[in-house]
């Protein structure tokens, strides 16, 4: 019964629509899946973009990704990379540092058009929700170790250290992609573009728009907390079997893997 009655007043809004102005919205969301206002969103991502430190030659850094540094310093190799040990970033409990640190959020996007009958005897609204437009932006930034002076470095050794770095960058990278997954990316999308129906009370024309903007959100706010709780079982699952994505032994891995990529 109920959904033939859904049924009617979606064809009767096709003949006879209250209609409303296309409006557009959007939700962001840190790394854990909290709410964060749009401003605070960008600025804490955006306000230390520049920066004076640079990265060694042939270390590849990405367009849509920002980067902060912290300084080490050596006159050998094995020196700067106790440094990095030393000085890196320090977790969210303050016991331990790590090499590298990513941050991350992101924010859904969509743009919306509607209309809408009045059941007089239920008092109920039937709004009938057109999607036209969805986005999902993200948010990353990677913290990296920057060396302050290579001019003790011999060739060989500014090399190993460019080697190291760009070894220690391929690791955040790797999940910087399982952040920006298509897959995931995709079915969220897809699940805010089949929002179509609402139902609630009439509380008078005027508070038509506004029930359904909120109803959208709380929709939209699901569907964000959903693709981020998937996004950190992936970056999870990505630790685990990479040792805290290659961290935890990054000189005996960096090492090892010297042969392959010794310099000329």
């Amino acid at each position: 019964m109920g959904k033939n009655i859904c049924c009617l007043f979606l064809f009767l809004l096709a003949f006879f629509p209250a209609t409303g102005s296309v409006s557009a919205a959007s939700v962001e969301f840190d790394s854990r899946g909290n709410l964060m206002s749009s401003d605070a969103g960008s600025s804490e991502f955006i306000t230390r973009r520049a920066s004076k430190f640079t990265v060694p030659e042939g270390v590849r850094l990405q367009k849509d990704i920002i980067y902060e540094y912290y300084p080490v310093f050596g006159k050998t190799f094995s020196e700067i990379v106790r440094s990095v040990e030393e000085n890196g970033p320090l977790s969210r409990t303050g016991n331990t540092r790590s090499k590298t640190k990513l941050e991350w959020g992101l924010g859904l996007s969509y743009q919306f058009d509607y209309s809408y009958g009045v059941d007089e005897d239920e008092n109920k609204v039937h709004a009938a929700v057109d999607i036209l437009d969805t986005d999902i932006n993200y948010r990353i930034k990677i913290t990296l170790p920057t060396l302050l002076d290579d001019t003790p470095l011999n060739p060989i050794e500014k090399k190993l250290w460019a080697a190291y770095l760009q070894l220690l960058l391929e690791n955040e990278h790797e999940r910087a992609g399982i952040i920006r997954d298509i897959n995931l990316r995709n079915k969220a999308l897809e699940a805010i573009k089949e929002i179509s129906y609402f139902i609630f009370d009439y509380k008078g024309d005027a508070a038509v728009e506004n029930t359904i903007n909120a109803s959208l959100k709380d929709d939209a706010v699901k569907i964000g907390r959903e693709l981020i709780k998937k996004i950190n079982e992936r970056l999870n699952d990505y630790d685990r079997k990479t040792e805290k994505g290659g961290k935890a032994d990054m000189p005996e891995r960096f090492f090892t893997r010297q042969p392959e990529q010794s310099p000329d």
